[in-house]
């Protein structure tokens, strides 16, 4: 017992840390507030502060530019609605769709994901089509995630909603539900974290393929967002992005295909 209030001891301190505001020299248009969801392998909280993909490609962002940020890891919807409502404000990481492209001002693409079905092998599951898809006893989603808006517009009923994705991969694999909805790079870091093999599941329907941006909120100065844009292009050709996708161990075809594609939404 005493060691489980320790650990809470310590980990309210690191939040506190880490959302403690950056150093008093930087001017207030050079600094960003950074807002983000705890969402492995690309954003998340370790004992030693913020790490991640997208994580490190924001510091090094950050680097480029010359500015200066704060990190606030908060739930996906409190951190969606501070992008929307304030100035100078960077949420990510984030996927681009049609109903967002005029929220937001976009920088990227930093990602390129599949939304799939995975299961069980032994559940056996074979899908088809969405109609296949629909009949399932449920599909594992998370609160807020875009995911469940997409599903919920394409008529889905049979969703099982949980607080964050950590759940709805646990509610899959002890046999709650028989699918959930989620990438692959985010299947695998849930199963490493919670020592499963990734042969444990598998992918049984693609249901679209999505690009991820960093946003900046519509009321942020457009020579900031210009100034990102020229730094991420030149990480692109020199190679820094490449090096980050090695450090956390991204499927290699999609370094080839975040590389092919343009910039921008």
């Amino acid at each position: 017992m005493f060691r489980h209030k320790t650990w809470l001891i310590f980990m309210a301190w690191l939040l506190a840390l880490v959302m403690l505001p950056a150093p008093c020299s930087a001017s207030g248009e050079d600094r960003l507030l950074l807002v983000t969801e705890s969402g492995p392998p690309f954003n998340f909280l370790t004992q030693q502060g913020p790490a991640g993909y997208s994580v490190d490609i924001v510091r090094e962002l950050l680097r480029r530019t010359e500015m200066h940020g704060e990190f606030h890891f908060l739930p996906w919807a409190r951190a969606y609605n501070t992008a929307l409502t304030q100035p100078d404000t960077l949420l990510f990481t984030i996927s681009h769709t049609p109903e967002r492209h005029d929220l937001f001002q976009w920088v990227g693409p930093v990602m390129y994901i599949s939304w799939a079905l995975y299961a069980k092998p032994e559940s056996n599951l074979h899908i088809h089509d969405m109609d296949d898809a629909r009949m399932l006893s449920g599909i594992s989603v998370y609160r807020s995630d875009v995911r469940e808006q997409y599903l919920r517009d394409l008529g889905f009923v049979n969703l099982h909603v949980s607080p964050a994705f950590s759940n709805s991969v646990q509610m899959m694999l002890g046999g709650r539900v028989p699918a959930v909805i989620a990438d692959e790079m985010g299947i695998r870091h849930q199963l490493k974290r919670l020592g499963q093999p990734r042969s444990s599941v598998e992918r049984v329907f693609i249901f679209k393929t999505m690009k991820l941006f960093l946003a900046f909120s519509k009321t942020t100065d457009p020579d900031i967002v210009a100034r990102w844009r020229r730094a991420f292009e030149a990480m692109r050709r020199d190679g820094t992005l490449a090096r980050i996708h090695a450090r956390w161990d991204m499927p290699a075809n999609t370094l080839q295909r975040l590389l092919a594609l343009p910039e921008g939404p």
